[in-house]
């Protein structure tokens, strides 16, 4: 079944963890240290703190997901930006679709804008399934 979700991410070999979350007033959606179990691996490299977007899976348009998450990493700015200084971060863009069609990923020039000035790198991941 297609669907469709972006997330903010936020990974490094150490990471204030508790900070991060004070400072964005609002909890991950998950988070792990170095070290930790992972779901598809024995253990994790980095660190990482991840917050999920609004929207509901259902809706498969990326760049419906992004224009909507755009507003809530906006209000943190400052806190995103510092944390761009230090550590990796991103804006990722994950879709999952069969072999009838996919919406793709289009941005305008402006959400490219409103991304920089965050200070995110932009992750799309694109996955593919034929109908059996």
């Amino acid at each position: 079944m297609p669907r469709a979700y972006v997330y903010f991410h936020i990974s490094g070999e150490y990471l204030p963890l508790d900070q991060i979350t004070r400072e964005m007033g609002m909890e991950p959606t998950e988070q792990w240290s170095k070290g930790d179990r992972g779901k598809y691996v024995n253990e994790r490299h980095k660190s990482g703190w991840s917050l999920r977007g609004p929207l509901d899976e259902s809706n498969t348009v990326l760049r419906d997901h992004i224009e909507a998450f755009l507003p809530i990493l906006e209000t943190r700015i400052e806190a995103v930006k510092r944390f761009s200084e230090n550590f990796d971060t991103y804006l990722v863009s994950v879709g999952y679709y069969d072999e009838t069609a996919s919406p793709g990923l289009s941005l305008s020039r402006s959400m490219v804008s409103r991304i920089a000035a965050l200070g995110l790198a932009l992750d799309a991941d694109l996955y593919f399934a034929k109908d059996k």
